[in-house]
């Protein structure tokens, strides 16, 4: 998963602009119209810029707000495999008085890999539609009434906050409802603004600021992603012909490391300090990552290597009985018992009945039959891996996980952060139940998982793109590597 928080944040660039305006859903304000410029930095190194315009409009007998945003980013891609060039294009029409939204398409063109993303939003639900790589899915997620529902781009059509707002979205990470909140900045703001608003939602915390006619002045986005405000000529200037994207991208897009670790691959036990993560977001895994709170609020994590090899002799036969039957279950993006999971799974066990030598002979069909790539692209569901033949982490533990549980073998999606040349990057991988839970990594199936694995979430697909737990630019501090680099 490292490009994948890059391409997220970065191909959304401004996409973070989605949630930086924000007022009650309940009331009608007058509409902000925008048209502004804004260039997009990781640590000081220029990586592209935006453009954002609203305007109001009439169409098919009603009227409606049209919030346009498109980007431009050129990013490193896969620790310096090459330059990835990313053009992005989002319009979203919705109610101008409540936000609720109506349509939304998205199109992301990186390196010629064109996906495009159309969802029509409905009176019961949200229908969606992805196209990328020849294939073609849809599928309808049920309205959530819980809480107000509002476009999440409708803050953009808004002056800055002035109360605290929570509200329901469509997210299209995780093609899921979504929880959020808005409240107001008043104090540390930056030069030039006079008023700020801060906005939690699946990508983060960002905050951004605005002068006293109400245009953006800058952002700070997670993960050390800044946008400011800057003439047309300035913002599209990304310098010479020669300009490289900086290497940091992909840590940039994890966590700022305190250390090198020279062979990341051999290391059996980590003690490190989470800074930029909220309290309690970081679970425990038995046997595995143990995690405290510091005075500093911090949050320390003890984690050890494990190898699922280990448990071959007191493995017990497929199929397992789990502890929760929905590990063994189907789920968005996740297809178990289809024909195609079927055809690859007995191919990849061969009669194989043992369950750790199952996941990993899983695990090593998956590494052998998809080829790992740079293009991130939408959520791409186990099937859609197998008929491609390709993907990131994210794929790789999809298609596994899909396999895992058609063999019998109770699995669930890890999210976390996994060390990488000076860095940490965010990456996807998984875990099984073979009588006790084992992690399992089938972008790195013949390796045992390092202790330079750090476990942010466990569960589903959607549980991995709820990024929430992040506040600030996170940094890992390690205080102990075993065995320690000569």
């Amino acid at each position: 998963m490292r490009m994948l928080a890059a391409l997220t944040a970065v191909s959304l660039l401004v996409g973070g602009l989605w949630l930086l305006d924000g007022v009650r859903a309940d009331r009608d304000p007058e509409m902000v119209m925008r048209d502004q410029w804004l260039g997009a930095y990781l640590g000081g190194n220029k990586l592209g810029f935006g453009h954002l315009t609203t305007e109001r409009v009439r169409a098919g007998g009603r009227d409606m707000a049209v919030v346009r945003l498109t980007a431009s980013v050129r990013a490193a891609a896969m620790l310096g495999a090459g330059a990835a060039e990313i053009a992005y294009r989002l319009v979203q029409k919705m109610d101008p008085k409540t936000l609720a939204p109506l349509s939304v398409e998205s199109l992301m063109d990186m390196n010629g890999t064109v996906s495009r993303t159309r969802v029509k939003f409905t009176a019961d639900a949200a229908e969606w539609e992805i196209l990328q790589g020849g294939i073609r899915r849809t599928g309808s997620v049920p309205l959530d009434r819980g809480k107000p529902l509002v476009a999440d781009l409708g803050f953009l059509i808004r002056p800055p906050a002035r109360e605290r707002s929570e509200f329901a979205y469509f997210s299209f990470l995780g093609l899921a409802w979504a929880e959020g909140r808005v409240e107001p900045i008043e104090t540390d703001l930056p030069e030039g603004a006079v008023a700020g608003t801060s906005a939690v939602t699946t990508v983060g915390l960002m905050r951004t600021y605005y002068d006293a006619d109400g245009r953006i002045v800058s952002a700070a986005l997670p993960m050390n992603i800044r946008l400011k405000a800057e003439p047309r000529a300035d913002a599209q200037d990304l310098g010479s012909e020669e300009y490289v994207p900086p290497l940091a991208l992909g840590t940039g897009f994890g966590g700022k490391s305190s250390r090198v670790i020279r062979r990341p691959s051999q290391v059996t036990r980590m003690v490190a300090v989470l800074k930029g993560l909220k309290a309690g977001s970081v679970p425990e895994v038995e046997g595995r990552q143990q995690v405290s709170e510091t005075e500093e609020g911090g949050i320390r994590v003890d984690v050890r290597a494990d190898d699922v090899r280990r448990a071959e002799g007191q493995a017990p036969a497929l199929p397992v009985a789990g502890p929760d039957p929905r590990w063994l279950a189907a789920e968005p993006f996740i297809e178990v018992g289809t024909p195609a999971i079927k055809k690859a799974t007995a191919e990849a066990l061969a009669g194989e009945v043992n369950s750790a030598r199952a996941a990993t002979r899983i695990a090593e069909w998956v590494l052998a039959n998809i080829e790992f790539e740079d293009e991130l692209g939408p959520i791409r569901s186990a099937e859609d891996v197998l008929a491609l033949g390709r993907g990131v982490c994210r794929d790789f533990a999809n298609l596994y996980v899909a396999m895992a549980r058609t063999a019998g073998l109770p699995s669930r999606v890890a999210q976390g952060l996994v060390y990488a040349q000076g860095g940490f990057y965010l990456h996807v991988w998984a875990e099984s139940y073979v009588g006790r839970w084992v992690p399992v990594d089938p972008t790195r199936a013949h390796d045992p998982v390092d202790a330079t694995h750090i476990t942010l979430s466990l569960g589903t697909v959607s549980d991995a793109w709820d990024t929430t737990r992040y506040e600030g630019d996170l940094t890992v501090d390690i205080t102990r590597v075993e065995p320690e680099d000569e």
